[in-house]
């Protein structure tokens, strides 16, 4: 993970943020849109507050609603790995690493 961390930081395969806080996760969430008019890149950043804030369950679904609309979203494949680690399904992290892989071979 780290490694992989360090590769799109290098690359800049996505663009860097400001600091979440739980307080200011918590203002988004109450914002929060509609799923049917969410694109992917919200969900996955629906997803990245959740994980932060341990709900690691919720950041695998909004993960997986993310790139089954958008194969190619490096993000949702990103965070995937990170949520199926938190939760123990070390296989599905691997899976969703080899994407990743895949999609940054695509790139080059």
């Amino acid at each position: 993970g780290l490694r992989l961390a360090d590769l799109i930081e290098e690359k800049r395969l996505i663009q860097p943020s400001g600091s979440a806080t739980a307080e200011l996760d918590g203002e988004i969430l109450k914002q929060e849109a509609p799923l049917e008019v969410r694109s992917p890149e919200v969900e996955v950043a629906y997803g990245w507050s959740a994980l932060n804030q341990g709900r690691s369950e919720e950041a695998s679904r909004l993960g997986v609603s993310a790139v089954r609309r958008d194969a190619t979203i490096i993000e949702g494949h990103l965070l995937l790995g990170y949520a199926y680690s938190s939760l123990g399904r070390l296989d599905k992290a691997a899976t969703e690493w080899h994407h990743l892989d895949s999609l940054y071979a695509a790139r080059q």
